[in-house]
């Protein structure tokens, strides 16, 4: 009857006791599992840390990443018209976090003064105060040549050509003032330079003043290589520095044992930077040697990197430019159009937009 309690035997309780120690084994197994995979997890933070301490803008970038990858990720996985065969399992979402908090990990080796380098000129500090002092100097030393002259005519009662002295004197500190004005503004130029504007620096380095039988330069030949980049901050010597983080980043990844829920994380991270046209590094890898997760890697990066609004060496792009320049980098066969359409026409960057972006940057791709 239901009122009756029945005795359980020897038997009973020696197999109870076998499935509860079956449970308990199994409920910490799948404890430590987690418990390791959130330290892997905090590793990777902490080497964000780490690079927030190099750079201020390292952290937030690899932070922003991750955080778009997420959204993206799992509106990929919803949606049911661009990718409608794509559908992720919870680890294979876990696996594209991953990736994007390792995705820059070799930019621990990168220079510090490269990872923020906002000015042309800028290593440690930026190298255009030098050049402002030197102009200075030689200011001064032209009003000092000037006042001796004077000093001269008015001695052999030459009044009548003092004018002019002061005039060609006026005239020239007049030229150095726009020419200073004129590097200071080509050093922070976002633009590319024009031929005009490298021919103007290439006159000004052939400049030439004299005291004392030393010869004054108003620019030093590394100086003049630097102010000369014609688009950016970076000499091509710098670049490739830059670039080698991609590499350091594959290398630093071989020497990791992932899980096999997590076997992808090295291609997908490493290939943020390969191009479909195989003209992108650390692999020069072609279109079809690039995942799906990789291209989406790539356009999740650019993406951060266009619209950050926190960076002191770029003015932030709006959603809307930085849409049209992937667009025009999938015309060149550099990134996947398809991925760049379904961002765009989905909106699927809108939470993050709304939540990381300036309200200008985005007001007008998304609707209310």
């Amino acid at each position: 009857k239901d009122s009756q309690y029945i005795r359980f035997n020897s038997d009973d309780t020696r197999m109870t006791s076998i499935y509860a120690n079956m449970a308990a084994t199994a409920i910490t197994k799948n404890k430590l599992i987690s418990d390791l995979e959130n330290l892997f997890i905090s590793f990777l933070e902490s080497i964000s840390v780490a690079m927030s301490a190099k750079s201020p803008y390292g952290n937030d970038h690899v932070f922003k990443v991750v955080e778009l990858m997420k959204i993206v990720s799992q509106k990929i996985d919803e949606d049911q018209c661009y990718f409608k065969d794509i559908n992720y399992t919870k680890e294979q979402l876990k696996e594209l976090e991953i990736a994007a908090w390792m995705h820059d990990i070799g930019k621990v080796s990168t220079p510090d003064y490269l990872l923020d380098k906002a000015t042309k000129l800028q290593m440690v500090y930026d190298r255009i105060e030098e050049i402002k002092i030197r102009f200075a100097y030689v200011k001064a030393l032209l009003k000092s040549q000037m006042l001796e002259k004077k000093i001269v005519l008015l001695e052999n009662k030459e009044r009548n050509k003092i004018k002019d002295l002061e005039d060609n004197y006026n005239l020239e500190a007049a030229k150095l003032d726009d020419d200073l004005k004129f590097l200071e503004s080509i050093n922070k130029q976002e633009t590319p330079l024009s031929k005009d504007q490298i021919q103007r620096i290439e006159e000004l380095s052939k400049k030439r003043y004299t005291e004392n039988d030393e010869t004054i330069m108003l620019l030093l030949d590394d100086e003049v290589e630097n102010l000369s980049i014609k688009a950016g901050t970076f000499t091509e010597k710098e670049r490739q520095k830059m670039n080698e983080h991609a590499k350091v980043s594959l290398d630093m990844m071989k020497t990791l044992t992932f899980p096999k829920q997590f076997s992808r994380v090295q291609e997908i991270a490493c290939a943020h930077h390969e191009k479909l046209n195989g003209k992108g590094y650390p692999l020069g890898l072609q279109e079809e040697e690039i995942s799906f997760e990789g291209r989406l890697m790539a356009i999740i990066d650019i993406f951060e990197a266009l619209t950050a609004h926190d960076r002191a060496y770029k003015t932030p792009k709006t959603v809307e430019q930085t849409l049209e320049i992937l667009e025009n980098m999938a015309k060149r066969d550099e990134l996947d159009a398809k991925i760049v359409s379904f961002l765009k026409e989905t909106k699927a960057y809108s939470s993050y937009a709304k939540k990381y972006l300036l309200k200008e940057q985005y007001e007008e791709k998304i609707e209310a």
